[in-house]
């Protein structure tokens, strides 16, 4: 089982393009294929019916942060725990996971070196 499991959506890449943004889709294809990571993106084509309105990061079933302009706001009240789970689910169902992923960031990084080179 995965130790640490990530997902995000294709705009985070696509927003961080530039040089070396090639190489940062690269890292993180060969770090998807380690068997304690389990990496998912949401392609940028994948129709999700609702959107998080900040970024969250789910530590265990004790302990969720928050990120908002204002700072972080941690929670270990476990229906806010639960309600991260929850979400973390519902936004998981729609991402690439494993060779899907990883083709996925091989496209990002091909079509990153055709417009920095």
């Amino acid at each position: 089982m995965a130790r640490h499991h990530g997902c995000s959506t294709s705009g985070r890449q696509d927003c961080a393009a530039g040089p070396g943004s090639e190489a940062t889709s690269d890292r993180l294809a060969s770090l998807s294929a380690l068997p304690n990571i389990r990496l998912g993106i949401i392609p940028l084509d994948t129709y999700v019916p609702d959107g998080a309105l900040n970024t969250f990061t789910l530590y265990d079933e004790r302990l969720a942060t928050a990120e908002t302009f204002g700072g972080v706001i941690m929670m270990r009240d476990p229906r806010d725990v639960t309600y991260h789970l929850q979400l973390f689910s519902f936004f998981e169902q729609y991402a690439a996971y494993d060779d899907g992923v990883r083709s996925l960031l091989g496209s990002y990084a091909e079509a990153f070196r055709a417009v920095v080179l």
